[in-house]
């Protein structure tokens, strides 16, 4: 059976999530059979021995969760790892978040592109809740954050935090709402760049129908297309607006960094 490169790196995530599921489930008896050598049995035990328990029910609770919020008060920053849709973890982090607002927490930096990440705050500072749905229930727009409890959480976070300054700080690349994006730029596109911007869109619609023959992920825009498109709108339109100006930036970026990747996983910055 062939396996694509997207196909190969969804298949060896799979692998770490159930290596590490079956490591959490196994470590105590592990830990004690003759045939596990001495360094790893050390270790297994005292990661038993220095767990602390907590429940998630109306707010988090017990041992594990006050020495959580107390090393994070004390912290610049607190980086949570996640699975996507796993409700608990928006739960958790919109509780955290609020148990910090005191020690001078404010920003949340999250797995969305810059773009998206600075539309989903201008909808919520807007509407609220709604927004935020209303912005991810747009046809071609897609994030990891469609959870009911996911967007509660990006709710809250912009909610508790000033509302004078950026909340939201995506870090990632953008993959899958390239058409959403190239949509909000189509009615502010200057005239002189109206050719560029159509073979940008053309380019995005072609690719898009291609994947949905083929159901490769490698055929979708993001993955498949030049940044090139994009620096040629750029240069046909030199002074956008701020929007503007950060949808093009992420596109280019996020192109890049697949042509990258294609190309031998040279450095690409977004």
């Amino acid at each position: 059976m062939k396996m694509n490169r997207r196909e190969m790196l969804f298949a060896g995530g799979l692998s770490l999530l159930a290596g590490v599921r079956l490591f959490g489930q196994s470590a105590a008896a592990a830990a004690g059979r003759a045939d596990v050598p001495a360094p790893v049995a050390r270790l297994l035990g005292a990661l038993q021995r220095n767990r602390l328990a907590m429940t998630i029910g109306d707010a988090p609770a017990g041992a594990g969760w006050d020495w959580l919020v107390k090393e994070a008060s004390s912290a610049r920053f607190t980086l949570i790892g996640e699975e996507h849709g796993v409700a608990e973890t928006a739960r958790f982090s919109s509780a955290l978040f609020g148990a910090l607002r005191g020690s001078g927490y404010d920003r949340l930096a999250f797995e969305l592109s810059p773009a998206m990440s600075e539309i989903v705050e201008a909808a919520a500072r807007r509407d609220g809740l709604k927004g935020i749905t209303d912005v991810l229930t747009t046809p071609g727009a897609f994030t990891f954050y469609n959870l009911r409890e996911e967007v509660q959480f990006l709710a809250d976070v912009i909610k508790a935090a000033p509302r004078n300054e950026r909340v939201l700080w995506g870090l990632d690349r953008e993959i899958f709402s390239d058409r959403y994006l190239i949509s909000r730029l189509e009615p502010k596109v200057p005239q002189r760049a109206r050719e560029a911007f159509n073979h940008l869109k053309q380019s995005s619609t072609n690719a898009w129908a291609k994947f949905e023959q083929t159901k490769n992920p490698d055929d979708m825009f993001i993955l498949a297309e030049d940044p090139a498109l994009v620096t040629a709108l750029q240069t046909a339109w030199p002074n956008p607006d701020h929007e503007s100006e950060t949808i093009m930036r992420t596109l280019e970026g996020s192109l890049a960094i697949e042509t990258a990747e294609r190309t031998g996983w040279q450095m690409a910055i977004l």
